[in-house]
């Protein structure tokens, strides 16, 4: 098909572009408005050092620095296994939360050069969120130092409620909406103007029917 004709189609049915964008920026602002939920973070932070020298008195040298680095990437695997989220969702027994969906609720993120790890819980429910990271926290640790026979791991911050949702990115998904009306309006356009069989110049009749048009009779009226 032409670009022309789709191009001019597009003009004649331009309505249908402006009717689609409103539909489809009604239908986003209906879901951000009344089926979204606002989801919120809570982060516990916890620390990575040899408590021994410091409860000794003693100084950290650089082979304890560099030595609990090494911790960071040799345990913090322990975090997302099932033993620790099985135990956090029987700490958290109020919530009725299973393994599964604490473990896809938690993130661990390491910070090498601080020596720090953080651990993000995001909930529909903020007092949920900070509940499950102050545990998780809680949980982990202790597990590391059940297996390690140390103590190297403890938590710093914990997690407290945020008043402040995560930003949903409304407007964009507004636009995103609208865009897919538009998207939407183009293709009916060109569905209806790929069926259409009205002949409408002289390229037309030669192509559909294959035969050379060798004058027109123009529309005059007579009366």
């Amino acid at each position: 098909m032409e670009i022309r004709r789709i191009i001019d189609s597009i003009s004649r049915k331009w309505w249908l572009c402006v009717v689609f964008a409103v539909l489809f920026g009604g239908m986003g602002w209906f879901f951000h408005i009344f089926l979204s939920s606002p989801t919120y973070n809570a982060d516990t932070t916890l620390y990575v050092l040899n408590r021994d020298r410091v409860t000794a008195g003693e100084s950290l040298s650089y082979s304890d620095i560099t030595m609990g680095k090494e911790f960071l990437k040799q345990y913090s695997g322990i975090f997302y296994s099932r033993s620790v989220a099985a135990e956090a969702a029987r700490k958290l027994d109020q919530y009725s939360l299973s393994a599964g969906t604490i473990s896809s609720m938690a993130n661990l993120s390491i910070n090498e050069d601080s020596g720090l790890l953080k651990i993000r819980v995001t909930a529909y429910d903020a007092i949920m969120a900070a509940s499950v990271a102050n545990v998780m926290g809680e949980v982990f640790s202790s597990k590391v130092k059940e297996i390690t026979n140390s103590d190297f791991i403890g938590i710093l911050d914990k997690a407290q409620v945020s008043n402040t949702p995560i930003p949903d990115n409304g407007i964009i998904k507004m636009i995103l909406w609208i865009v897919a009306g538009e998207v939407f309006s183009l293709g009916i356009i060109y569905l209806l103007e790929y069926f259409n069989t009205t002949i409408r110049s002289v390229e037309d009749i030669e192509n559909n029917i294959g035969v050379r048009v060798i004058g027109i009779i123009p529309e005059h009226d007579l009366r």
